[in-house]
């Protein structure tokens, strides 16, 4: 038997392996240099380009206006900052201010802005015609999964409901060949077990009448704390009021400690500021003046401290005080009870 060596290629096998891998090393780093160029390349053309055939479309006088211009137009049109544009234009940042002052230039920019504007408008409106029309042949064709699940993504159905009544085949033939507004009501009635589902219009209804109902009792409140805040001077009226009583109680009873007042002699008595009398209480029942001086042996003159109270006046003043505060009183109670009547048939319908 003859035996053949296949020594010599094994011993050659790592070396193939190695220059291969290189090879392959090599070949890696061009394609990734390569890509690195042609981007760069991508770069510097929409750098320094004129504007594409799209953008001279536009009703813009392009001749007006330098290359640079032309490309700035372009960077800001398509969403650059300033810098941005400035930079891609090949100029300092200033210059574009100075651009944007320029009529010309402004006038050119308010114009390519204002036509892309309609032109995404324009485009928006198709966008939503094709996803209507989309949505109608979905549902004249059946298929109510599809069209739900499209609502759904385009955020304009409820989530809650329209995961609730995915339509099956059996559902939507079930619903082919009904009016829209009978299908909707017995998907509704389905959904909710047989109850129908309230009418937008009437939780709207609901939510504004809680609402004016907390209005409302905000309101009766605010009108009883300025009822009540009204009628605290009532209650300090009737304090004087007391407060006068017990001065005239204080007066009769001084009127006649100085009546009976006996020094062992006989008292001289003078009044400051009216006419001299030795008759104390004939002075304070006329009330000519307003303190009594005593002569004394011990001391020339002493002030006795008792004042000269007018007792006819001080009733008078305390019983129009009275009338006054019985009539705001009245007032008061009336206007609390018109109050309670407004507002009582709103409470009774916010405690049912």
């Amino acid at each position: 038997m003859i035996r053949t060596s296949n020594a010599p290629e094994t011993a050659h096998e790592p070396d193939r392996l190695n220059h291969e891998e290189h090879e392959g090393h090599e070949e890696g780093v061009q394609q990734v240099q390569a890509e690195e160029q042609a981007a760069t390349a991508v770069a510097e053309a929409k750098a320094t380009a004129e504007p594409v055939s799209e953008w001279q479309a536009l009703d813009v006088a392009w001749d007006k206006l330098s290359s640079q211009q032309n490309i700035a137009l372009v960077a800001l049109s398509g969403g650059c900052t300033k810098s941005e544009a400035a930079q891609m234009a090949g100029v300092h940042r200033n210059t574009l201010y100075r651009w944007l002052r320029d009529p010309v230039f402004c006038v050119a920019v308010q114009d390519v802005r204002g036509e892309l504007r309609d032109a995404a408008r324009m485009r928006l409106e198709s966008m939503a015609d094709k996803a209507a029309l989309y949505v109608e042949h979905a549902m004249g064709h059946g298929d109510g999964r599809t069209a739900l699940n499209l609502l759904k993504l385009l955020g304009i159905f409820d989530r809650d409901y329209a995961a609730s009544v995915y339509a099956s085949p059996s559902t939507s033939s079930m619903f082919n060949g009904k009016p829209q507004a009978t299908a909707r009501h017995d998907r509704e009635t389905n959904r909710l077990g047989g109850k129908q589902r309230p009418n937008r219009l009437a939780e709207f209804l609901v939510r504004g009448q809680k609402r004016f109902e907390t209005a409302a009792r905000a309101i009766v409140g605010c009108l009883l704390f300025c009822l009540g805040f009204a009628a605290a001077p009532v209650l300090m009226l009737m304090l004087i009021a007391a407060l006068a009583q017990v001065a005239l109680a204080a007066g009769k009873s001084s009127q006649r400690l100085v009546t009976h007042i006996s020094f062992g002699d006989k008292p001289q008595a003078t009044a400051v500021g009216g006419k001299a009398s030795t008759d104390g209480g004939a002075m304070m029942r006329r009330g000519t003046a307003p303190l009594l001086l005593l002569k004394d042996r011990e001391s020339p003159w002493r002030l006795a401290a008792w004042p000269i109270i007018d007792c006819n006046s001080i009733g008078r003043l305390t019983r129009r005080m009275q009338q006054f505060a019985g009539v705001f009183v009245h007032h008061f109670a009336l206007l609390r009870r018109a109050a309670w009547s407004m507002a009582a048939p709103e409470l009774r319908r916010a405690r049912s």
